[in-house]
């Protein structure tokens, strides 16, 4: 399965690597961002913050 690497720490499965730089187009942001973005809010979300 091919893998997109952002950081070091980031692989993406290519499918999901494409959804996902579209989207940050859409949010007018860079993709790096928009990952940053929705980590926070998966973080905000579990632990209330």
């Amino acid at each position: 399965m091919e893998r997109e690497r952002l950081r070091p720490w980031i692989r993406l499965d290519k499918d999901l690597y494409k959804i996902l730089k579209v989207k940050a187009m859409e949010a007018d942001t860079d993709l790096e961002s928009f990952l940053g973005e929705l980590l926070d809010l998966g973080y905000g979300a579990r632990y209330g913050v």
